[in-house]
């Protein structure tokens, strides 16, 4: 915001894809009377095209790629919960095309809230992947793909296992879940095996 140099720092996930001739970010606007009125957020929505922000350097490797070439092999899984879902945004189409499936578990408050919903629904569902998405605060949702309460680590497994896949040496994890639920989630996946 004007006159506040350094006032908010954020790092947001690239969601554009290699070789595209721009970089995207994908950024949620926070509604402002909130306990957190998403400062940035709003300030970047309040942006036009062709207006000029500052941004630092992209840093650290791929995701994908630090599964190295063995990695082809399995199955991608994203692991998200509310914003978290960018960076599944950046790596679904790569992962579309170089793993033998996809999964995407997702948890959100509702289907109002659950950010790139049509996108993700989309994607994956086209390339014959596994969609799970739990809201937290949504009753009655009359889906396959959905269920109530919050994603768990018991979630993903019942669904990869449901799909026959081995959630311990034929999955690869990729979770983006925030301060409370990755932890959670995590703790789940790993006392499963």
């Amino acid at each position: 915001p004007e006159g506040k140099t350094y006032f908010a720092p954020r790092h947001y996930t690239i969601t554009s894809q290699p070789g595209d001739d721009y970089y995207q970010v994908s950024i949620k606007k926070m509604v402002t009377d909130t306990e957190h009125p998403g400062v940035m957020s709003n300030y970047m929505h309040s942006k036009n095209i062709g207006d000029t922000v500052q941004l630092g350097p992209v840093f650290g490797p791929p995701p994908l790629q630090q599964c190295g070439p063995a990695g082809k092999s399995r199955v991608a899984a994203f692991v998200s919960v509310g914003v978290g879902v960018t960076p599944t945004i950046a790596m679904l189409p790569t992962a579309t095309q170089e793993r033998p499936r996809v999964a995407v578990f997702h948890g959100d408050h509702s289907s109002e809230t659950f950010p790139f919903k049509q996108y993700i629904e989309e994607t994956v569902l086209e390339a014959g992947g596994i969609l799970n998405v739990s809201y937290s605060r949504e009753k009655g949702v009359n889906s396959p793909h959905v269920s109530e309460g919050r994603l768990t680590g018991a979630k993903i497994i019942e669904a990869l296992e449901k799909e026959n896949l081995d959630y311990k040496t034929g999955v690869d994890f990729f979770i983006c879940a925030g301060a409370t639920a990755s932890p959670m989630i995590y703790k789940d996946l790993h006392a499963a095996g």
